[in-house]
């Protein structure tokens, strides 16, 4: 084995790591595998020749996730490496951008956290209004005093109408 492999950080692989890489190394010294590598190099070298370049095909798109329930399709960006994805099987439009692989979990994982977090601060902050609503509604009631013209305001009715029960407009 090449006594210069090392970990990134410098430090010399365990005798574990050792085995592991030779067993990698040999599997890789088959000649199925050899005449394999063959076979890709020659198909690279043949589209060099015929086009001048290499192309590199990416998959037209990808699935991301799951991640706490949700999953997400991203699609390359043409001309670029970066991916642009959306969040599938929900309504609003929660979208991520990154590059294939970690980047790209990384920010559909971000994107999920913050949708989450966002329907959470939306449900509390409807619970909280629905609570001063009915505190109001019920404080008016008990002292006689409900605002119907802001409630007809409200709900954008502009024909005035007495309050149910009301029977002061009646003939």
């Amino acid at each position: 084995m090449n006594p210069r492999i090392r970990h990134r950080d410098g430090r010399a692989l365990t005798p574990e790591e050792k085995e592991r890489i030779e067993a990698i190394l040999a599997k890789n010294r088959t000649p199925e595998a050899r005449e394999k590598d063959r076979q890709v190099r020659d198909a690279l070298e043949r589209e060099y020749k015929e086009t001048g370049t290499i192309a590199v095909r990416k998959p037209a798109r990808i699935t991301v996730g799951p991640y706490k329930g949700y999953t997400g399709t991203a699609e390359p960006e043409d001309g670029w490496p970066e991916w642009h994805g959306r969040v599938d099987s929900i309504r609003d439009v929660v979208t991520f951008v990154g590059l294939l692989g970690d980047q790209l979990e990384r920010e559909f994982r971000e994107s999920v956290d913050c949708y989450l977090q966002c329907n959470a601060l939306d449900l509390l902050e409807d619970e909280i209004d629905r609570q001063a609503a009915a505190a109001a509604l019920k404080d008016a009631e008990e002292h006689g005093t409900v605002p119907w013209e802001d409630v007809k305001k409200e709900l954008g009715l502009s024909a005035p109408s007495a309050p149910p029960g009301d029977s002061s407009d009646s003939v």
